[in-house]
């Protein structure tokens, strides 16, 4: 088991070389929602990039989730202003290398989003510039595509739940194909299951349903899963006292499937990395 600081959440995990070998290098994102920062590192614990995401004069605070795309090019968030009598929230794409906010899209009444649940990078696609996203807004579903291009939602507007034909649930995107969103339905209130029905939607087309999926599925990478850990604490017990050891901050875990234990591969606070 292993941790990641309090402060820090992991923004996605990417495998880059595909490979069954228990090494295969890898990057994650590390997410700081006091102040917006994103770094990302290596699995020597080199920096490769970090940001500061922009934050206007009508927001105070971020939100604790974003995602980065596949590399790192544009980056998902959300901020609101903690002030207001209602909760003006936003979200945001912000373009890391003209340095500019790409897309927005209004959260008033929202209760649920997707990459707040499980961040995948897969939900953009870089060549065509597109991003999809699925909440829950006032007890119904909506599903976007947006055009990171113009700053505008593909087809004039999300697909509805009540225009879908399909039940509801959170629209949880697994991947973006130019204009092509693949997607499930995940119940917030029920228990997990081992599949669900996978979807694929166009703009202005009702979904059409594509195949089944587990919900994690895209976290896997050549056969193995890269978790962050953030809370743990470690306790020792003798008959006379009962001692807390300090935990282990900033790591993550590397596992095979077929593995019942992971490898620890701890990042110092200096980005090192220390395999345990």
């Amino acid at each position: 088991m292993f941790t990641l600081k309090p402060f820090l959440l992991a923004l996605c995990m990417a495998l880059l070389t595909l490979g069954a070998q228990a090494q295969t290098p890898w990057t994650a994102w590390l997410y700081t929602p006091s102040d917006g920062s994103v770094t990302r590192v290596r699995a020597t614990g080199e920096i490769v990039d970090a940001y500061r995401l922009p934050l206007s004069q009508a927001f105070n605070t971020y939100g604790e989730a974003a995602v980065a795309s596949a590399s790192g090019w544009f980056i998902a968030y959300t901020a609101f202003d903690s002030t207001a009598p209602a909760q003006n929230r936003q979200l945001f794409v912000y373009d890391t290398r003209a340095d500019i906010i790409r897309f927005t899209y209004d959260l008033s009444g929202v209760t649920a989003l997707d990459f707040e649940l499980q961040p995948r990078p897969t939900a953009f696609d870089e060549s065509a510039q597109t991003f999809a996203f699925g909440l829950v807004r006032e007890g119904a579903w909506e599903l976007a595509l947006a055009d990171l291009s113009s700053d505008s939602v593909k087809g004039g507007g999300p697909l509805l739940q009540a225009d879908s034909g399909l039940a509801g649930g959170l629209p949880t995107v697994y991947q973006v194909q130019g204009e092509r969103a693949f997607f499930s339905l995940f119940d917030l209130d029920g228990a997990p299951l081992a599949e669900y029905p996978l979807y694929r939607w166009r703009p202005t087309e009702r979904p059409e349903l594509f195949g089944v999926t587990a919900h994690t599925a895209d976290l896997i990478g050549a056969g193995e899963w890269l978790t962050p850990i953030q809370d743990l604490t470690v306790m020792t017990m003798s008959a006379a006292t009962t001692a807390q050891a300090a935990p282990s901050y900033n790591a993550l875990e590397l596992r095979a499937p077929a593995s019942a234990s992971g490898e620890r591969l701890s990042l110092d606070p200096a980005l090192s990395v220390a395999r345990a």
